[in-house]
């Protein structure tokens, strides 16, 4: 197992541009995106949802079916200056919005995370425990670290990463702060964590 982070983000990285191709990329998304309905059509009210990057399987088949059947769907905003995000509302129909805001951006109609129901969370890899390796901000793991004195049996989110299937590994390194995840989606189906 490689124990550097980094090498492994830019390996992972690597690989998911390689295999860019947009006939191939779409028809993965949007399988993703018909196994990530199984959630939100089950469990979810408040959904928090992200616009992928590039090199990332789109969501917005996801975020139109979820519009479609009156889920609340919220997005992270982040500034530079904090690693707590905030998730924000938004409607059908706003432009991509980006999770970085300028510093003098106020979100409007926020929730707060332990209020939603499903956040589906980006990654570069995640392991067959859950382990989840991100971009390398710790904005997900910062915002959320809260959600480990929750207690057993208490309501709190599900947790769900999205990627491609080869993006889940067996083992990665892990760090006291980390937060699992319950769930991640692929185009090869929805994989529970136990």
């Amino acid at each position: 197992m490689i124990k550097d982070k980094n090498l492994i983000r830019q390996a992972m990285i690597n690989q998911c541009i390689g295999k860019f191709d947009k006939t191939y990329y779409n028809d993965v998304a949007n399988r993703i995106c018909a196994h990530a309905k199984v959630l939100i059509d089950k469990s979810s009210s408040t959904v928090a949802i992200y616009h992928a990057r590039q090199w990332e399987a789109s969501l917005e088949a996801l975020i139109n079916y979820a519009h479609n059947r009156y889920k609340k769907l919220y997005h992270p905003v982040a500034y530079k200056s904090s690693l707590v995000m905030q998730f924000e509302q938004y409607a059908q129909f706003d432009k991509r919005v980006p999770i970085f805001a300028p510093l003098n951006y106020v979100p409007q109609n926020v929730v707060p995370w332990y209020n939603l129901d499903l956040i589906f969370i980006p990654l570069i890899a995640v392991d067959k425990t859950g382990t989840r390796l991100g971009s390398g901000g710790g904005y997900y793991d910062t915002t959320l670290a809260e959600i480990r004195n929750i207690p057993s049996g208490n309501k709190k989110p599900i947790l769900c990463g999205v990627g491609f299937s080869y993006q889940l590994v067996d083992s990665l390194p892990k760090d006291s702060w980390d937060i699992p995840l319950d769930y991640f989606v692929s185009e090869n189906g929805l994989y529970k964590f136990e």
